[in-house]
């Protein structure tokens, strides 16, 4: 089909392997599951305290959905200001 083993496997690949019935995403030669709530959360937690390792940034761009992780994101966003809005308050009086 033009495409090298490497690359990523197309919609014709998993036609031709049976794959196609599977839920999620086979990549690669690897079945890769969607990412749950608690995955999204723990990525969006290690990547906002910088923590998070190339693998797991790789399998957040490879399986992720993008609107998942963007209302994870602003969520935590708004969390993180607010709460430090409320401490500066506090410690102010």
């Amino acid at each position: 089909m033009g495409k090298d083993k490497g690359s990523d496997w197309g919609i014709e690949k998993l036609r031709e392997t049976g794959s196609i019935y599977m839920i999620g995403v086979f990549r690669r030669g690897v079945f890769m599951s969607k990412p749950s709530i608690v995955d999204v959360i723990k990525s969006v937690l290690s990547a906002a305290v910088g923590v998070q390792s190339e693998k797991n940034r790789q399998k957040d761009f490879t399986q992720g959905s993008l609107p998942m992780y963007l209302i994870a994101g602003l969520i935590f966003t708004v969390v993180f200001v607010s709460a430090i809005i409320f401490l500066v308050r506090m410690v102010i009086g």
